[in-house]
């Protein structure tokens, strides 16, 4: 989950879960990456920033595949009606979750991939200035659906060491 959402922390056991399972995904399912679909995958992680940015809540439940899952501090958060649960607080009235892949990775055959990028929360102030509450990094996994959009299976964010 990108952001804090709630002021929480990423505990140790999620960031072992991101440890483990990035690795697991290039090993597994990535033997050999396309630039194509990788290209194809970072822009789509930008359209979720972009739409997001946009629709806010409905734009970020948007992207998740329907059997979605977010990683919060404790347990899981799957399903399009929990996941909104879980991000309103993200998209309150002045506040926003800006966020930018720095790398992609696809499977070869184009039907799985993962981007890897940094997120920040930002408050618009009451004098119109932007403050950033907090930043992290976030690594989400992608599935193509059965019409060849790229939408998000899982995502996992820690935040920055203060």
């Amino acid at each position: 989950m990108r952001g804090e959402c709630a002021g929480r922390d990423h505990t140790v056991k999620s960031q072992r879960f991101l440890f483990r399972l990035v690795p697991a995904l290039v090993a597994g399912a990535c033997s050999g990456t396309s630039a194509d679909h990788a290209a194809q995958l970072r822009q789509a992680d930008m359209d979720f920033a972009a739409e997001t940015a946009a629709r806010g809540v409905d734009g970020w439940t948007g992207y998740f595949m329907p059997d979605g899952v977010m990683f919060p501090p404790s347990g899981t958060v799957k399903g399009p009606d929990a996941i909104r649960a879980a991000m309103a607080d993200a998209f309150g009235p002045g506040t926003r979750l800006d966020w930018e892949p720095v790398s992609a990775v696809a499977a070869e055959s184009g039907d799985l991939g993962y981007t890897i990028g940094r997120w920040a929360t930002v408050v618009v102030k009451a004098d119109g200035t932007d403050s950033v509450t907090a930043r992290g990094n976030y690594v989400t996994i992608w599935r193509r659906d059965a019409h060849g959009r790229w939408r998000v299976s899982v995502d996992i964010g820690n935040t920055d060491a203060s």
